[in-house]
């Protein structure tokens, strides 16, 4: 095989099931990386600090709420950092809430502190608020300071954790250069939607970004009501993701009609609403 230079780079990751179930007990690695994501229930966590031959553990960890029954309300999730978890957790044990962990650790040394505060603190930019209640953190973690040469290696973990969680089935964060406002929309052919000014493009996980200043439409058809588009744009509208009838920064869907929809104020098929 020619080894080129332009060639795509991936990622070897292996996903293990502890106790062959998917939905389980199960950790994930990245191929040179020393670090892993381990997602649990709650109910394991005992069997987990067995595992790790750990009594402390520090981490990363984010708590996962049941799926909510009904359409319009978010999956609740949290977001933490500690230097002992079992006695993090012990904090979080009277709140029947949570059903579910992911804890990111470090094999070979812990974290630091400052590495914590700085992940935790960038993870909770990046949760998907749209689609997630982050509202049990009360308020955002700060940044600590640290120092200018650390922060390298505080942005490897920092993608690393964003190549891993979806592994675990949750789609938890959005991505970095969406909130960043990044560049590369610059380089990728858009797709105009033929009911207002309104652009973007499909993404190679399936995804379709809208960008940012694209525009909505400033009503809803009678039969868009309660629909469950409607639900994701009134959360948009919530987090000010759109302001004005203008989207203020870009923002991923899971398809293109829900995008189409959102925009129109109407159900209307992804597939002939872009161009």
């Amino acid at each position: 095989m020619n080894n080129n230079s332009s060639e795509t780079l991936g990622t070897k990751i292996t996903l293990y099931l502890h106790h062959n179930i998917a939905g389980g007990w199960r950790s994930a690695y990245i191929d040179q990386w020393s670090g892993k994501a381990i997602c649990f229930p709650l109910e394991q966590m005992s069997q987990v600090m067995e595992f790790e031959k750990s009594e402390r553990l520090s981490c990363v960890y984010f708590l996962i709420g049941a799926e909510p029954e009904e359409d319009n309300i978010k999956r609740k999730i949290y977001i933490g950092q500690t230097d002992n978890f079992q006695n993090r957790m012990a904090d979080h044990r009277n709140t029947k809430d949570w059903i579910e962990n992911i804890i990111i650790i470090r094999n070979l040394q812990e974290f630091s502190i400052n590495a914590l505060k700085y992940l935790e603190h960038k993870l909770f930019i990046l949760i998907d608020k749209v689609n997630y209640d982050a509202s049990k953190n009360r308020q955002e973690p700060q940044m600590p300071n640290f120092a200018l040469e650390d922060k390298a290696g505080y942005e490897i973990i920092l993608k690393n954790i964003q190549i891993l969680i979806p592994m675990f089935g949750y789609d938890i964060l959005r991505s970095m250069d969406v909130v960043e406002d990044s560049e590369s929309e610059t380089s990728v052919e858009k797709n105009i939607l033929k009911y207002k000014e309104a652009s973007g493009f499909s993404l190679p996980d399936g995804k379709f970004r809208v960008i940012k200043g694209s525009t909505v439409s400033s009503g809803i058809a009678d039969h868009f009501i309660n629909h469950h588009s409607n639900n994701l744009r009134n959360s948009l509208f919530e987090e000010k993701i759109i302001e004005n009838l203008v989207f203020t920064e870009s923002y991923d869907f899971k398809s293109k009609s829900a995008a189409a929809c959102v925009i129109a104020g109407s159900a209307v098929n992804g597939n002939s609403a872009w161009k």
